[in-house]
């Protein structure tokens, strides 16, 4: 980067850095103790498709199965060295998913500090991690070990990054390099952030010698790492296939029902999206699993289609970061906003520059859908962000400047909650606004010749302190002490058990949940997707003739989201079905048949 275009700026005043390291450690357990019983999960807290699919990715990695580079493989490894230590128990996916959990949250805050730590000349690191700390988004990430994991090691690539273009060393860039291989093994969007850092690298370093050698720096570890891991898998598994096309596809379809959720009525939108994206854009065949050729095949769908994933997409990054009190989320924004004119008042636009252009990423999305976890993915320049517009707000150069644009951003969002009345959205507005108020208020009388950045960091305490009231306080059930939850209490781990203790491991089970028939360590099978030709006792008896299937899980999700495939199961009890098993309790009720 030239020198003309040095990211400068005060150093802010610190801590020692052996105390710094303490005071992260504490802050770090203390947000894991508002919410510890996230760590001491049930079966039925794997509720998403993907962490079973990514845990059982790892079980066949330790029988020697490399996933392909679209099934995220450090995930599989992260999940296969995870279990190990559990394997002999019949819970070990429930005891490994909460040691998981832990792992990946120390992860984020380690990636959220290291982000803090290379701008530290411009806010302190403790205040971005004082959002963290108070603020309840960060779970989001640990409902999804790949976003969890590639969020966290992004992180720290942009850390490197961010240093490696303002001093130059190669080391950094080295270091940033070898961290986005790894994301990209992690999550693919890997790959979209090594061609951002190259870009960036080529931008920003405008002397006449080095720019090749530092773009090298950059893409040749990154690029090594995946290729190296591309050709494992290939010898292992005889063909070279990175399964990207069809995955995408695969979320392209998916992506119709979800952007049209509403219209299912409870119904899996994930699953009916197949149906729907066929009817208007083709078979994956017919298109040979290219998004683009299923977009021209029927441009004003997807132009519709667009339109909405756009303008669902504000709500649910809200809705994310306030973790349901939408309010939160977006004064959130608004202060990574404020950020960001700060940086560029500063003369900082390249750091501004970077931390925009990581997050492009996302933009991607719009081709498949939007899920709220998405948005997480760039939480640390978020919260940095966020962390820089509170310092901008107390600037006793333009305290009252500051004062009034705050007042009137706010009151249009607490004027819009209200006339919607969206209590979630104006609540936490007038609440941080008040806060804000009654701060001024307070550091005008008592911090006269005091330095900006103590005033600075003054002020970001208040406003840490408005947050935790609004979001923690307004939420007692955070703040109390659950029980430990009794593994192999409920109707789903009992199933899961009876499963092991009386079928041969590998046995395929049909089955609309996942994660039961991975805990058994049986083969899943789901009739509710390859089966959606299914309409008559016929249909379902050829099914599971071609599929030579003879064990079925029957839970909820297949109840209430496949009622049609359910009625013909329960037509067949008594003939061609028998029911083996049988536990509910309060929340859930699960039959194992057998053929």
């Amino acid at each position: 980067m030239p020198d003309a275009n040095r990211m400068t700026g005060a150093s802010t005043p610190g801590l020692r850095p052996g105390r710094e390291w303490s005071v992260v450690v504490l802050m770090m357990l203390m947000s894991a103790a508002l919410s510890f019983r996230v760590f001491f999960p049930h079966l039925r807290d794997i509720v998403i498709f993907d962490e079973s699919y990514y845990i059982d990715k790892g079980q066949r990695l330790l029988h020697g199965e490399l996933p392909v580079l679209a099934e995220n493989p450090l995930v599989a490894a992260f999940w296969a060295v995870l279990s190990l230590p559990f394997r002999e128990s019949p819970f070990w996916m429930v005891y490994a998913y909460g040691l998981g959990r832990f792992v990946a949250f120390t992860f984020l805050w380690a990636g959220s500090y290291a982000v803090a730590q290379s701008l530290r000349r411009i806010v302190h690191p403790l205040a971005s991690l004082g959002f963290l700390l108070v603020t309840p988004s960060l779970w989001g990430l640990l409902d999804n070990s790949t976003d969890g994991l590639f969020a966290a090691l992004s992180a720290v690539a942009l850390a490197r990054l961010l240093v490696f273009l303002r001093e130059g060393r190669l080391a950094s860039g080295l270091q940033a390099s070898v961290l986005l291989g790894l994301a990209a093994l992690a999550r693919n969007d890997g790959l979209v952030l090594l061609v951002v850092a190259v870009f960036l690298t080529l931008l920003l370093w405008r002397r006449e010698t080095g720019r090749l050698q530092r773009a090298g720096a950059i893409l040749l570890p990154a690029s090594g790492i995946v290729a190296a891991y591309i050709a494992i898998q290939a010898l292992a598994s005889g063909s070279l296939n990175l399964g990207i096309a069809r995955r995408s596809y695969d979320a392209f379809e998916q992506g119709e029902g979800v952007v049209y959720a509403d219209s299912y009525q409870g119904r899996n939108s994930y699953v009916e999206g197949y149906d729907a994206a066929r009817a208007l854009y083709g078979t994956p065949q017919e298109n040979r699993y290219s998004i683009a050729r299923a977009i021209f095949r029927n441009p004003p769908a997807f132009g519709r289609r667009l339109m909405i994933e756009m303008g669902q997409a504000p709500a649910q990054a809200t809705a994310v970061y306030g973790r349901g009190l939408h309010g939160v989320g977006a004064v959130l924004f608004f202060l990574a906003l404020r950020g960001l004119v700060a940086l560029w008042g500063r003369r900082e636009k390249a750091t501004a520059l970077v931390l925009v252009l990581w997050c492009s990423h996302l933009l991607l999305y719009g081709l498949t859908f939007y899920r709220e976890g998405y948005f997480l993915l760039v939480y640390a320049p978020v919260f940095w962000l966020a962390s820089a517009g509170a310092a901008a707000l107390f600037d006793g150069q333009r305290a009252r400047r500051e004062m009034f644009c705050t007042i009137g951003a706010l009151g249009m969002l607490i004027l819009y909650g209200v006339g919607s009345s969206n209590l979630p959205l104006w609540g936490p507005g007038a609440v941080f606004l008040l806060g804000a108020l009654l701060a001024w208020g307070l550091l005008s009388g008592r911090t006269t010749g005091s330095s900006p950045q103590t005033r600075a960091l003054l002020g970001v305490g208040a406003v840490l302190l408005v947050f935790s009231l609004q979001v923690h306080l307004s939420r007692p059930a955070r703040l109390g002490v659950p029980g430990f939850p009794q593994v192999g209490t409920h109707a789903d781990e009992m199933a899961a058990r009876f499963l092991a203790e009386t079928q041969r491991e590998g046995t395929p089970v049909a089955s609309y949940t996942m994660a039961p028939v991975t805990l058994a360590r049986m083969s899943y099978m789901a009739p509710h997707i390859d089966g959606r030709w299914i309409a008559s006792r016929e249909d379902f008896m050829e099914w599971v003739a071609q599929r030579d299937v003879h064990v079925f899980y029957v839970d909820r999700n297949l109840r209430v989201c496949e009622p049609g495939l359910w009625e013909i199961m329960q037509s067949l009890i008594g003939t061609h079905l028998r029911i083996g098993f049988h536990a509910e309790d309060d929340y859930e009720t699960v039959d194992v048949l057998f053929h």
